[in-house]
C-alpha cells in the first residue's frame, strides 16, 4: 500500500494542481496566480506567473511537459496564452485571438482546445515547437452553442486520447450531479451472472 506524504502545508488558496507528465513537477493555483514546486525532498513553491495586478491561472501542462497553456486577464480581457515549461520567461506565444478560456490539451500535444467566450468550443491546431520557439498555426471552430456546465475559471471538459470530449452537460434548472460507481468491474459482472 501506498503512504501519503505532505508535500505542502499551510496553504488554503489552492484551487487546481496538476503534475507534469515527467513527474518533475507540480503546478498549481494559490489565489490569482501559478506556482511551482519541484517533487524533490524538501523542495518550496516558487512563483511561476505571479503578478498580483492581474489573475493567471486555468493551466493546462502539455503532454510533454515542455510546455504550458493559461489563462490571464493581464489585458483587460481573459486570453490564452503559451509558454515554454519550466522556463516560462523564455518566450509568450498569443493562443485565442480574443477572450477565451478553459485550455485543455490533446493527448498528443499537437492541438489545444479552448473555450472562446462567445461559447464555441474552439482548437488552435498545430501547435508547433520549431527552431524560433512555440508557434501556433491555425485555429478552428469545433463547434457551438454547446450546452455544456461553465463554472468559472476551470475547465468542466476534457478530451479524450481518441479526441472524443467529455462535458458536463448543464442542467437548466432541473438539477444535476455526477454518479459514482464504486468496484464497477463487479457491480457488472454481478449484474450479469458472471
Amino acid at each position: 500500500a501506498a503512504t501519503a506524504e505532505t508535500v505542502l502545508l499551510g496553504r488554503t488558496d489552492l484551487q487546481q494542481l496538476e503534475f507534469s507528465s515527467d513527474g518533475r513537477w507540480i503546478v498549481f493555483r494559490g489565489g490569482e496566480d501559478l506556482f511551482l514546486l519541484s517533487t524533490d525532498d524538501g523542495a518550496e513553491p516558487v512563483p511561476l506567473l505571479a503578478d498580483p495586478s492581474y489573475y493567471d491561472g486555468d493551466f493546462a501542462i502539455s503532454p510533454d511537459a515542455r510546455s504550458i497553456a493559461y489563462v490571464s486577464n493581464e489585458t483587460g480581457e481573459d486570453i490564452v496564452y503559451l509558454r515554454p515549461f519550466p522556463n516560462v520567461e523564455d518566450a509568450r506565444v498569443v493562443v485565442s485571438p480574443g477572450p477565451a478560456v478553459e485550455p485543455r490539451w490533446a493527448r498528443d500535444g499537437t492541438e489545444l482546445h479552448y473555450r472562446a467566450l462567445t461559447g464555441r468550443m474552439m482548437v488552435a491546431a498545430r501547435i508547433e515547437r520549431g527552431p524560433d520557439g512555440l508557434r501556433v498555426s491555425g485555429r478552428e471552430e469545433l463547434f457551438s452553442e454547446v450546452n455544456y456546465l461553465i463554472n468559472g475559471r476551470h475547465a468542466m471538459y476534457d478530451v479524450h486520447p481518441d479526441g472524443r470530449f467529455l462535458m458536463i452537460q448543464s442542467s437548466e434548472g432541473r438539477g444535476g450531479g455526477l454518479i459514482v460507481v464504486e468496484s464497477f468491474v463487479q457491480e457488472l459482472q454481478a449484474r450479469i451472472g458472471r
